[in-house]
């Protein structure tokens, strides 16, 4: 017998079960992580259910505003105990979780722009309309996709600066040039996840408006191309 995950996975079904409290002890960590703790809908908090296609926590009266959403867009389970939770699953939920998430679907708001969270307590209407506008719509969704945002994380962490590859001078390329090459290794296979393929594209296009100069940097896709100025 075979337990087939909201992700598409097939697993034996006594593995699944042999591994539940694992499963949900894994999940429990997950949850108490600072950005996950509160619905990632509204401030409601905790969270006791999940998207497992999106990757974010979410309290359980957005659970059925996920539902709402369509399976095509998001397909929830409880973190309590009720559900067996697949390994693709669990890897899903490590992968985005909902700061990440939130930086993905909001990343693209007009600078100025404040986004709020529903409160605890809005009504169904309010909660539904704000995620049809986040995921439904991508009303402020990343230009670059995923694959920016984890980009972005790996710049912005500390540890990026000191295991930055030095400027070397054969290379031709600046120093940002050499930060984004070692982001871009970080992120290269969670850039090939499902909820990031259809972003490839646009993160290209934004790492060239974000990062290069053409008086100072030299892309090293063009000389691949001969030098031809095609980026």
């Amino acid at each position: 017998m075979t337990t087939r995950s909201k992700l598409g996975g097939v697993y034996p079904t006594s593995t699944i079960q042999a591994m539940d409290k694992e499963a949900h002890q894994t999940l429990k960590q997950l949850r108490s992580l600072p950005g996950n703790k509160e619905c990632a809908e509204c401030k409601t908090s905790p969270s006791t259910w999940a998207s497992v296609t999106l990757g974010v926590f979410v309290c359980m009266d957005c659970a059925q505003v996920h539902r709402n959403l369509g399976a095509h867009i998001s397909k929830v389970k409880s973190c309590m105990g009720t559900y067996l939770w697949c390994p693709d699953e669990l890897e899903r939920m490590k992968e985005i979780g909902n700061a990440r998430a939130w930086a993905l679907y909001t990343g693209g708001a007009p600078p100025g722009t404040t986004i709020d969270k529903p409160v605890s307590g809005a009504a169904f209407e309010v909660r539904d309309r704000f995620a049809r506008d986040k995921y439904e719509a991508q009303k402020w969704m990343h230009p670059g996709g995923m694959a920016a945002v984890l980009a972005e994380e790996r710049i912005r962490s500390p540890s990026a600066s000191a295991s930055a590859p030095r400027v070397l001078k054969k290379n031709g390329g600046c120093a940002k040039t050499q930060r984004k090459s070692a982001a871009g290794r970080a992120v290269k296979g969670a850039s090939d996840a499902p909820w990031a393929a259809g972003h490839r594209m646009a993160a290209r296009r934004w790492h060239r408006r974000r990062y290069h100069d053409a008086a100072t940097c030299t892309f090293a896709g063009r000389r691949r191309l001969g030098n031809s100025g095609v980026g």
